[in-house]
């Protein structure tokens, strides 16, 4: 069974990143949240005092994860499913589903059906009574309307978010889950689930939750105004992306320092604020 993933060789350099949708302004400077000495990183994690604060921020009960992708192993490796569904084209699904699902036809264990939610128009309501486990991938949560909160309500679904896109620390590789699975994912715990340093930054930013809507708010502008100036632009509903059939805006990227993420029949670009995305209007106006 080959699920081994080739590392990137690419230097990004100082290429403007648009290609992993990233935040691409940074989130802080040495003027701005907390200092690397306040994590007292010395010590172990003091992991209860960050879920009390945590919680009592965000309402209900948590367990830190490696932002969504950490989740989403953590949640596949526990639940020996015998059949997984998922929305969107995310490679580690099949990685993950390949490692912790079924091994063969013939593999009859009596595990739960799971199905991944993205999409916001995707009608939980009825989904929760079709599958045992029903998982919310909320990790662009800001850059949609839809809130995938009320939803707790129901006792088989578990939302996942991180703050690696609209909070901007993809580098620190933090991120929750909420709802079903906490107590589980509890259980098969580790020695400690998140960082000092990761939770610190983390809950600076939760706390001061104004600097990321002003960020999203940003790139929605971006967003509308691609699509009402290009009608070759299509929005998927949900992320901080747009997407582009003409292909041949790829090398003209490359060729400027731009990155940009290219599929076999159309380009996807990460939105930045307006002052960063100049030279990207250029190509596109050719």
């Amino acid at each position: 069974m080959d699920v081994i993933r080739k590392r990137n060789q690419q230097n990004t350099g100082d290429n403007l990143r648009l290609h992993l949708n990233e935040r691409i302004t940074p989130t802080w400077s040495n003027r701005l949240g907390p200092k690397y000495e306040e994590a007292n990183l010395q010590r172990y994690p003091d992991l209860e005092k960050y879920y009390k604060e945590f919680e009592n921020i965000l309402g209900h009960k948590l367990f830190f994860t490696e932002g969504i992708s950490g989740a989403v192993k953590e949640i596949m490796s526990i639940l020996e499913f015998r059949k997984m569904e998922y929305q969107g084209t995310w490679a580690l699904y099949d990685i993950f589903n390949k490692l912790y699902g079924p091994k063969t036809l013939f593999d009859n264990r009596d595990g739960p059906v799971i199905k991944f939610c993205l999409l916001p128009e995707t009608d939980i309501d009825n989904i929760v009574k079709k599958y045992d486990h029903v998982i919310i991938d909320d990790a662009y949560q800001y850059f949609h309307d839809k809130d995938w909160t009320p939803y707790l309500k129901y006792d088989n679904v578990t939302i996942m978010r991180t703050f690696s896109k609209a909070f901007g620390l993809a580098g620190l590789r933090i991120g929750y889950i909420a709802g079903e699975l906490v107590d589980l994912l509890n259980m098969h715990r580790g020695g400690y689930e998140a960082n000092s340093f990761s939770l610190e930054r983390a809950l600076f930013y939760l706390k001061n939750e104004s600097q990321v809507k002003q960020y999203a708010k940003e790139i929605i502008e971006v967003r509308d105004h691609m699509l009402n100036k290009y009608n070759h632009m299509s929005w998927d509903g949900y992320s901080n992306s747009l997407y582009t059939k003409r292909i041949d805006i790829h090398q003209k990227m490359l060729d400027n320092d731009i990155l940009v993420k290219r599929g076999q029949s159309e380009v996807r670009i990460t939105l930045a604020p307006m002052s960063h995305m100049k030279e990207v209007f250029k190509i596109l106006d050719e």
